[in-house]
């Protein structure tokens, strides 16, 4: 979402720009900045990340790169969006629909997802399970199980899921797409898994590759 007096009309335009994340190593904004790079060869460290706080990495201790310009929003990211402190903001949710304010950079947020994935083959891993080992051992093919059942009811709401909304995106066109129902595994999420893995060490999130 852009603030309609930034003067952003393109990816390009966000060079110089402060640009809001809820923390900077928030997982939907190393994707999208991971697709600036690589869709649209946006030199993000141009621009200015203004975190938000709290967020899903609070007092997590992680690399920052010293070639990103990082900044500790003073209050709510969307708030200073709304009054101009803020040019722009990298939301999780597929944003909110456009007001006298704020715009959308992609008046067709579906064009570019459409163009991403096929160039990629990525559709952006939003959660994993994780089982602790004690608990694995304590209890054989829990994992399993468990993997089974997601899938099964992946497809199940595949199925049953009508024209509505999944994190805010259209399951019709998530279907169109192909990337309805969501396959679990980590061999059916490996190219996915490799993207964000790079994305973090080029971002300079992690330190080894």
């Amino acid at each position: 979402m852009v603030n309609r007096n930034a003067g952003i009309k393109s990816v390009d335009d966000l060079i110089g720009k402060r640009v809001g994340v809820s923390g900077f190593a928030f997982n939907p904004a190393t994707y999208v900045r991971s697709m600036f790079v690589h869709l649209y060869d946006l030199p993000i460290e141009k621009i200015i990340w203004v975190e938000g706080e709290p967020n899903s990495m609070s007092n997590v201790p992680y690399h920052r790169s010293r070639r990103f310009t990082i900044e500790k929003a003073p209050r709510n990211i969307m708030d200073m969006l709304n009054d101009g402190e803020l040019d722009a903001v990298l939301m999780s949710d597929g944003g909110i629909e456009p007001t006298e304010k704020l715009d959308r950079l992609f008046p067709d947020p579906w064009v570019e997802i459409a163009k991403f994935y096929k160039a990629t083959g990525v559709f952006p891993v939003n959660a994993a399970i994780t089982f602790r080992n004690d608990v694995l051992e304590a209890n054989p093919g829990l994992d399993q199980a468990l993997v089974t059942a997601y899938q099964q009811a992946w497809d199940r709401y595949a199925n049953e899921a009508g024209d509505t909304k999944h994190m805010e995106l259209s399951v019709p066109k998530m279907k169109d797409l192909g990337v309805l129902p969501l396959t679990e595994g980590f061999t059916a999420n490996r190219t996915n898994l490799a993207w964000i893995s790079h994305a973090c060490y080029e971002q300079g999130l992690t330190k080894r590759l």
